[in-house]
């Protein structure tokens, strides 16, 4: 009884998603003239972001059906209605990344095996093995491992620059939803199991399968450029991790914040952001 008391105060303590979630229906065109290393010239930041946009398909839907199996059991009506948004916005991220798979093509990629892997452990060896509760744990985590993502190449405006327009439109359109919905998945979480080593089991496995198929992506299409091995390439690929924009370390310190106790993704509140990104480089299209 005790313990139940304390579930429900804390439940009052925390902070749902506070705004509405808007579904932007934008119909993004990539010519086939893209260029090939089209994020500045540089082939790792573009194949960091050309595997991106291979995992969020598959991933997303994922994220979908781990929040739907829940659904039934939210009561409060803003939920509901976050998880609507939520959805919607997650399915028109998926239809809009697989146009670029094309250009891929066109290029001379072949990405199927990859795919087939990522999506054989996703859901033969995750969703399959892992119990419902655990597979949203893991969805909620993931939510703020590409929270964290969108944070960041919103602030780097100077840098994603120099990125193609469609596809800078493309990541900043998506970073902007992502920062929308970002607590959604938690919210559902904390209303259904809301014990915190779950929550840390879900961050653990969340966030190693996100960098292992990022990694694994990145060197797959450096192998077919034949570049993977060269200096130059090793230097670019540690300084974009490690060392120069530091994505590896940026975001891996922003999720240490999850394992608070009293974490919510709306602690820091960076709807400025998404502001800032809708009146500059989607002034035009959203």
């Amino acid at each position: 009884m005790l313990k139940r008391i304390i579930r429900s105060r804390e439940r009052k303590r925390r902070s749902p998603t506070p705004h509405p979630i808007h579904v932007r229906k934008i119909d993004f065109e990539f010519p086939e003239e893209i260029e090939k290393y089209w994020f500045g010239g540089s082939a790792v930041k573009t194949h960091v972001f050309n595997t991106i946009t291979l995992l969020f398909p598959e991933g997303e839907q994922y994220f979908i059906r781990s929040v739907n199996r829940f659904r039934d059991r939210i009561e409060d009506p803003a939920l509901q209605e976050a998880i609507r948004g939520f959805m919607q916005q997650e399915m028109q991220h998926s239809m809009q990344h697989k146009k670029y798979w094309h250009n891929l093509e066109v290029q001379g990629y072949h990405y199927d095996r990859f795919l087939a892997l990522f999506r054989f452990f996703l859901e033969r060896v995750v969703e399959a093995r892992c119990g419902d509760s655990l597979n949203l744990a893991i969805t909620a985590a993931l939510e703020h491992c590409t929270a964290v993502l969108a944070q960041i190449y919103l602030e780097e405006e100077e840098a994603t620059a120099e990125a193609q327009e469609a596809l800078r439109k493309l990541f900043a359109w998506h970073s902007i939803e992502e920062i929308e919905h970002k607590g959604v998945a938690y919210d559902v979480l904390q209303e259904v199991d809301d014990r915190y080593l779950l929550r840390v089991a879900g961050m653990l496995i969340g966030f190693y399968t996100l960098v292992f198929f990022t990694f694994l992506g990145t060197g797959m299409f450096l192998v077919q450029d034949r570049t993977l091995l060269r200096g130059k390439v090793l230097r670019e690929l540690a300084g974009f991790f490690f060392t120069k924009e530091k994505i590896f370390n940026r975001t891996f310190w922003a999720l240490g914040k999850y394992l608070r106790p009293d974490f919510h993704p709306w602690a820091e509140d960076n709807r400025h952001l998404v502001d800032r990104a809708l009146q500059t480089t989607l002034a035009a299209t959203a």
